[in-house]
């Protein structure tokens, strides 16, 4: 496999230890361009700071599969290529064939991005709703046949033709809950969170269910019963779908629940989750609000690997995929690598035991056995990281 890129940045040498189981608001200069093969790629999507009214970033990092230099990198891709912010609370992004769909969710738009420049080809722009005298904000998307369902939180499912650019409809969710979060395409079903994640700001309780939708008709085929604040749901499209469901930040903690068919089952604490190899990684930094104490104490962090047809087997117990103390500070993304296994952990900046959100933090990415194999600065708040499909 490779790729063939024109990079402006240096090689940076990066230390690689092994364990067993800079803010680029102006443009780099342009240098003699390089050309690398088998490659490895992925961005790192950034939110930002609403409350302190800092833009979202989008972040890319390419690296060498041998020996784990980087060869490209850059924190602020898309300013660095579009000369223009990405926008406020980007929230989420997919690709699909060449183009990387970003979801910028306080400017209410979704940035069309080609992975090969860099360059944004198109932006749609959410805010006039025909359904809703709400403001549309995206949160969401899964993109299955080149249909990208995003979920928006005046409590829609849209559903967007990738190939013809254009919205081709509009489910309201609005009798299922409040405030509709992750989406995946389970073969012709479409499961949709439904969070309830501004309730609280009105004295009510977080929501609780999963809607379970039909993907060729878009009708509501019945709502799923789920933990409360069910929020991020990933599945392999066919036999393994799980929904995390964050609690109420106080009393009820993150619960991660497995969905088959109509039924969900709680599986594992839990505020991260990947799957890869019949495994379901999981990371559990649960954040206990209660007595409003802001200090965090990242001894309480675990790295969790579960045997997914090993429910039932008491026998089979989960196992640490990382070795205490090899992780971050305060994990705020996390993927793995469908290819290799390797996985990226994000972190948002800790000052002493004090979460940042005003400044840049950082990731590391790891092998499938543990083993630290590059770690570099992102912007603030790093959200989601999505591998690039490596070329043939």
């Amino acid at each position: 496999m490779m790729k063939k890129f024109f990079y402006y940045f240096l090689l940076v040498a990066v230390s690689v230890s092994f364990y067993a189981c800079s803010n680029n608001d102006d443009p780099e200069p342009i240098v003699d361009p390089v050309e690398t093969v088998d490659t490895n790629s992925f961005f790192i999507l950034n939110r930002g700071s609403y409350y302190s009214g800092i833009d979202g970033t989008l972040s890319y990092y390419d690296y060498a599969s041998e020996d784990y230099k980087i060869v490209k990198e850059s924190i602020n891709i898309f300013k660095d290529s579009n000369e223009r912010s990405l926008g406020g609370s980007p929230n989420d992004m997919a690709i699909y064939r060449d183009s990387l769909y970003v979801l910028v969710y306080e400017s209410a738009t979704m940035e069309v991005v080609d992975t090969k420049t860099m360059k944004s080809v198109y932006t749609y722009n959410f805010q006039e709703n025909p359904h809703s005298e709400l403001k549309s904000q995206p949160r969401h998307i899964a993109i299955s046949n080149g249909i990208a369902y995003i979920t928006t939180y005046d409590g829609y499912l849209v559903s967007y033709s990738c190939d013809e650019r254009k919205v081709t409809g509009w489910t309201s969710l609005v009798n299922e809950g409040n405030n509709p979060e992750g989406v995946a395409v389970v073969g012709n079903e479409i499961y949709v969170a439904m969070s309830g994640g501004l309730n609280s700001a009105q004295g009510l309780p977080y929501d609780n269910k999963v809607a379970r939708i039909n993907k060729n008709t878009m009708e509501l085929l019945e709502s799923i019963e789920v933990g409360i604040n069910p929020t991020e749901i990933i599945t392999n499209g066919v036999d393994a779908t799980f929904v995390i469901c964050m609690g109420d930040y106080a009393g009820t903690a993150p619960m991660i629940y497995q969905i088959m068919g109509n039924i969900a089952t709680p599986r594992c604490p839990g505020t991260f989750m990947a799957l890869y190899n019949r495994q379901l990684y999981v990371i559990n930094a649960a954040w206990d609000s209660s007595d409003g104490n802001t200090v965090w104490n990242k001894s309480n962090i675990t790295y969790k690997c579960y045997a997914i047809d090993k429910w039932n087997d008491s026998s089979v117990q989960p196992t640490d995929f990382l070795p205490e103390g090899k992780g971050v500070d305060y994990p705020s993304a996390f993927a793995i690598d469908p290819v290799t296994g390797n996985f990226v952990i994000g972190s948002s900046h800790v000052n002493g035991s004090t979460v940042s959100f005003n400044e840049n933090g950082y990731f590391k990415m790891y092998s499938g056995t543990g083993e630290e194999l590059l770690t570099g600065e992102t912007g603030i708040d790093p959200y989601i990281v999505t591998f690039v499909p490596q070329s043939k």
